[in-house]
């Protein structure tokens, strides 16, 4: 017998060989697909979590923007932080 391999041989080889390499390539890929998949939908979560928060947040600051604003709590700020007083008649200057 000869110990060189009949070309349908070598042909059945070569035909294994690319087979696996494709079966690894595939689950490799899978992998790598299924990994991203998974830290994609990690990062998504988090940002989902953040988002409420800020929505919150924006939330309680229109309302204290609201309270800022009005005309009665500027009143009170005006007096008690700044000392602030409507000034009496010798203080008023009237232009004509």
């Amino acid at each position: 017998m000869s110990k060189k391999a009949s070309p349908r041989h070598a042909t059945l080889r070569i035909i294994a060989l690319v087979t696996v390499v494709i079966i690894f390539a595939e689950a490799f890929g899978y992998v790598w697909v299924r990994s991203q998949w998974h830290l994609t939908t990690q990062s998504i979560a988090k940002e989902r979590v953040i988002h409420r928060k800020l929505i919150k947040k924006n939330k309680k600051l229109k309302a204290e923007q609201t309270l800022l604003k009005s005309p009665r709590e500027l009143t009170r700020r005006a007096r008690e932080e700044l000392n602030l007083r409507h000034p009496t008649p010798k203080q008023t200057l009237h232009i004509n």
